[in-house]
């Protein structure tokens, strides 16, 4: 992944002063360069491809993130989540359908103070409930596709 305003970097950037210096936020995959110009309570992880490491990562965090205006499935949130994680996503994308799956909550798109809101009134992982993301096993999943596209034939058929 490349940090761009795409993937709301400058949100996290905004969001890292308005919470203050006593939050850290942690982002993985800066570039050397970006990381020198991150705010002091940003902490730039440069990028890895180590599953073991994002695991790490995402066990520590209180909160998991996904600031993006772009993104198709959300695979950051679903990591975050499989390790017990709480998240916050952008109301945009395919990204709600998974928060909302696990009762997360949802903020309108680049509402700095809103989201700043929420991370105040979000339990922390210790005080959450463990998610269950069986349903997006990827056999799971193809079963449910074969089946909608089942449907969707077999009643175009009926016409």
């Amino acid at each position: 992944m490349h940090w761009t305003c795409r993937k709301g970097l400058a949100d996290y950037v905004e969001l890292a002063k308005v919470v203050g210096a006593d939050t850290a936020i942690v982002l993985v995959g800066l570039t050397s360069e970006q990381r020198k110009a991150m705010p002091a309570n940003i902490i730039g992880v440069p990028p890895t491809k180590s599953d073991r490491e994002l695991a790490e990562i995402y066990s520590a965090a209180d909160i998991g993130l996904n600031l993006s205006y772009e993104e198709t499935f959300g695979l950051t949130s679903v990591e975050a989540l499989a390790c017990g994680t709480p998240i916050i996503t952008y109301d945009q994308t395919a990204v709600p359908e998974i928060s909302t799956m696990f009762g997360m909550p949802v903020v309108k798109a680049g509402d700095i103070y809103a989201l700043a809101q929420t991370i105040a009134q979000t339990p922390r992982k210790e005080n959450s409930v463990k998610v269950d993301i069986s349903s997006l096993e990827q056999e799971r999943q193809y079963r449910r596709y074969i089946t909608l596209y089942q449907e969707i034939v077999s009643r175009g058929k009926a016409k």
